[in-house]
């Protein structure tokens, strides 16, 4: 509702594939090249690098990225994988994050991170961390 009030005269604001996952829009991404290679999903500002690769929006985007196969074609994060325990620290339990972790699922068993299914489903429990 506020994206049309941060327009002006100049630039008009307008959502466009607002009912896209965060997987199919990191495929969106993955096909524009330049933005593949310099997107920025992390938060912080860190000196020399576009993402932390240690925050939880960084390792949740790593994951994706693991799970679409496409990790090692970016140069967005100096990371090449991503660990259960890396993931295991973070509650995904709060701000709505669980719909994010559970639509990589089927594409991590697809590709055989085992590790990473079964970290992500005890967490959605609760028990892991």
């Amino acid at each position: 509702m506020l994206d049309p009030e941060y327009s002006s005269y100049n630039m008009r604001i307008r959502r466009r594939d607002v009912a896209l996952s965060r997987l199919n829009k990191l495929k969106l991404i993955a096909k524009w090249g330049v933005a593949f290679q310099n997107f920025r999903a992390c938060l912080a500002n860190v000196k020399g690098r576009l993402n932390c690769g240690k925050c939880e929006k960084c390792v949740r985007t790593i994951t994706e990225l693991v799970a679409l196969g496409i990790l090692d074609k970016t140069k967005a994060f100096i990371e090449n994988d991503i660990s259960a325990d890396q993931l295991s620290i973070f509650n995904i339990n709060i701000r709505h994050r669980e719909p994010f972790y559970m639509e990589m699922l089927p594409l991590l068993k697809e590709r055989g991170q085992d590790d990473l299914v079964d970290t992500i489903c005890k967490m959605i429990e609760g028990k892991a961390g």
